[in-house]
């Protein structure tokens, strides 16, 4: 039973799957049919368009060549009529050419004329006044040559001055020499005389107990020993309450001669001085003290943050003001600044040396700037623009009689001297320069700070090595005037 229903499930499923293939066939037949009538309709409509445009083509070549026949026509029609009024156009505008021409040749001959008679004239009238300004140079020149010759003869002669009272101050010395060995024998008298006088004369105050009479011109090391060899702890008496011992009598006998230069040498080595009665007290060097330095050092930074941050316009007229605070301050803190100061011909011969050595220091310093540091352009230029803000008469006129000056006395004779005064001369210099260049960080100007600083250490140096104050302040105006004014270090020379 079960064996024939399988059997007959088989059998049902084949029936099934054949009806379904009959029906696929069908279903495929039909499909193959129609597709083939599409394809039958589309090759007829292609045929169709292919037979419309030919003929259309066949339409439009004969009206394509009828257009080039036509366009070719009105082409040569418009050339002819064009040709004669393209020549016509022409002539006009040569014609036009030639009579300016012929209208201007008359008149750049004549002002060529006219250029050249100028010239010529101002040759004939320019000729006589470059021969006296030549004649004048030379003349000037000859002066400055006599008095240079002048001054080298003055030189020579406070030179034998010098080497005359330095003889005599030697002498003045080996009298003071005779005199101090006198005085020492005299001592040791004088001490073995009061070894052997009684304790009672020693109690009553007699100064001469075991000690060396003092004299006037002995120090500490001319103390006699007294018995077992042993210096005194007593006090020795003072010069105004001995007697005057041998040396001062000599000293008082010798010619009055002031011990300067050479003669001054001599007695600092020999440790002995020239004045017959106690030793004179410590001379004033007229230098300020770290307190007149540091005040000023102050007012010149906030003078300067006034000055460069201020409106711009009036830049000029506050440098005026910080310049002459600045050298009134150095004049009040010292007075001997003004004495000391004097500018002479060799002066200015220094000093214009002096400047042309910065001058060409700067000119490579700007190719530097330039080419390696960054803002290098950009702040020299900003530098530069200062010179269009005052007329540069009035801007000369300030730097010569006021800026330059006041900077020098301040900067090299108050502030450098005064460090001088306390660290010595090189290490002066040194800090001078570093206070001068870093009041200009307040500028914020990198290439201005680093200038100043060159600046400050040429004129300190110099300064340090005994170039005169009026040498460096010659060299501060000329420099000051032809590196900002006359010839710029970026500008071509002129010829």
């Amino acid at each position: 039973m079960g064996r024939t229903m399988g059997r007959g499930a088989t059998v049902a499923r084949r029936l099934l799957e054949r009806r379904r293939g009959r029906r696929a066939t069908r279903e495929a037949t039909l499909l193959a049919r129609d597709a083939s009538r599409a394809a039958g309709s589309l090759a007829a409509e292609a045929a169709r368009l292919r037979r419309e445009t030919e003929a259309i083509r066949q339409r439009l070549v004969p009206l394509l060549e009828e257009a080039g026949i036509a366009v070719a026509a009105t082409m040569a029609e418009g050339g002819e009529l064009v040709a004669p009024r393209l020549a016509g156009a022409r002539a006009a505008v040569s014609g036009v050419l030639s009579a300016g021409e012929g209208r201007l040749a008359p008149a750049v001959e004549g002002a060529r004329e006219a250029v050249s008679g100028t010239c010529s004239a101002g040759e004939a009238h320019l000729a006589p006044a470059l021969e006296d300004a030549r004649e004048r140079a030379a003349a000037s020149l000859v002066r400055l040559s006599e008095r240079l010759g002048q001054a080298l003869a003055d030189a020579e002669q406070l030179a034998a001055r010098a080497s005359s009272v330095a003889d005599r101050a030697a002498v003045v010395a080996a009298v003071a020499g005779a005199g101090g060995r006198a005085g020492r024998a005299a001592g040791a008298i004088g001490g073995r005389r009061g070894r052997a006088e009684s304790p009672a004369r020693r109690g009553a105050g007699d100064t001469t107990s075991g000690t060396m009479v003092a004299t006037d011109a002995q120090g500490p090391g001319d103390w006699p020993r007294p018995e077992g060899g042993r210096r005194s702890r007593e006090t020795p008496p003072t010069p105004d309450a001995a007697e005057p011992g041998p040396r001062a009598q000599a000293a008082s006998l010798a010619p009055a001669v002031p011990l300067t230069g050479a003669a001054a040498g001599v007695a600092a080595a020999s440790g002995r001085t020239a004045s017959p009665s106690r030793a004179a007290p410590p001379a004033r060097t007229g230098r300020p003290g770290p307190l007149a330095v540091g005040f000023g050092l102050g007012a010149a930074q906030a003078a300067f943050a006034a000055t460069f941050r201020g409106p711009r316009d009036r830049f000029w007229q506050r440098m005026t003001v910080t310049g002459l605070a600045l050298g009134t301050y150095a004049i009040v803190a010292r007075p001997s600044l003004l004495r000391r100061t004097r500018i002479g011909p060799l002066n200015v011969l220094l000093g214009a040396a002096s400047a042309a050595t910065l001058y060409e220091t700067f000119r490579a310093g700007d190719r530097f700037a330039r080419h390696f540091v960054p803002t290098g352009s950009s702040d020299i230029e900003h530098i530069y623009a200062l010179r269009e803000l005052r007329p540069r008469g009035e801007i000369a006129l300030r730097l010569v009689t006021v800026i330059a000056p006041a900077e020098e006395l301040f900067w090299r004779g108050m502030v450098q001297e005064g460090f001088a005064q306390r660290y010595g001369r090189w290490r002066g210099a040194i800090l001078a320069t570093a206070a001068y260049g870093g009041v200009h960080a307040v500028t914020g100007n990198f290439t201005l700070m680093g200038a100043a600083a060159v600046a400050g250490a040429h004129w300190s140096a110099l300064y340090a090595a005994g170039v005169p104050l009026g040498a460096l302040i010659v060299s501060h105006q000329l420099w000051d005037v032809w590196i900002f004014l006359v010839q710029p270090t970026g500008e071509p020379a002129a010829a």
